[in-house]
């Protein structure tokens, strides 16, 4: 067998015999694989689902019989159908460490702890959703802060509500903004004083515009006759035609003028060709 892409030489004919040989014996792939990279080869097997895949090509069977003994030679399942269904049932009717000790009374490897029981119950979805507080936390906010803060929100300044706030039984408040936050929850207003608004401001006195000239009309442009349009073309033909003169005297090729000059490729041959016949000429 030849690995693709590079033409190397991986299975042997010996390789192959032996291949045949333990795979209808039964033997595990990573078995038959360092078996075959002790053979004489350049080349060694690069993995067991190299040697799978040569199987496969082979058309190589495995022995009767020998999947169901692969299945009671596997390592047990931990999360059994059984410990689902339980996990299922239960997961959010007793506490995790009754429901933790009646899953490893179950047969199989044991669940090793909480965590591993609550990441497989949140994938399989049977964890109940747990509703959202609509209101601040009880252990910080209890009967006396939430009185007092209803009678002073606003009629104090907020450092010195946090100050006589932070007195009071129940757990440290941590910002000015907890208590916002609080507040708002709780639904309490501000009881302060109404802020007066501020004085509305005079309106400005309106600037004098300064009149605009009239200005004329300026006359529309005279149309060209046909012999002053004969003239500008001739004079911009001149213009061009000096230009690609310089331009090859200083050895410029054609394209180069064509595209420099934005003329056609053509026209840039024949005023080469009157440039090359006046070099003669002045010669």
């Amino acid at each position: 067998m030849t690995h693709p892409g590079n033409g190397r030489i991986v299975f042997t004919p010996e390789r192959c015999a032996a291949l045949k040989e333990d795979w209808e014996a039964g033997r595990a792939a990573s078995a038959i694989m360092d078996r075959l990279n002790t053979m004489p080869c350049a080349h060694p097997v690069a993995s067991a689902q190299a040697v799978i895949d040569k199987a496969r090509v082979m058309g190589l069977k495995r022995p009767e019989g020998w999947m169901r003994a692969k299945r009671q030679t596997a390592k047990p399942r931990t999360w059994t159908n059984e410990r689902r269904d339980l996990l299922h049932n239960l997961i959010n009717l007793i506490p995790d460490d009754d429901l933790l000790e009646r899953l490893n009374a179950l047969p199989g490897p044991a669940v090793r702890n909480r965590r591993s029981m609550r990441d497989k119950a949140q994938e399989l979805g049977y964890l109940a959703e747990r509703p959202r507080k609509s209101g601040p936390n009880q252990g910080t906010w209890t009967a006396l802060r939430t009185s007092f803060l209803r009678e002073n929100y606003g009629r104090i300044p907020p450092a010195q509500l946090l100050v006589a706030l932070q007195f009071m039984p129940g757990t440290a408040i941590g910002s000015i903004k907890t208590v916002r936050s609080a507040a708002v929850r709780l639904g309490i207003k501000s009881a302060g004083l109404v802020r007066t608004p501020p004085a509305p401001r005079a309106p400005r006195a309106a600037r004098p515009r300064p009149t605009l000239a009239t200005s004329t009309p300026e006359p529309e442009p005279r149309p060209l006759t046909a012999e002053e349009q004969d003239a500008i073309i001739l004079e911009k033909l001149a213009r061009i035609e000096a230009q690609a003169m310089k331009m090859f005297s200083k050895r410029e090729s054609a394209a180069t003028v064509s595209g420099s000059l934005k003329i056609p490729l053509r026209e840039a041959f024949r005023l080469q060709a009157v440039h090359r016949e006046q070099q003669k000429e002045a010669a």
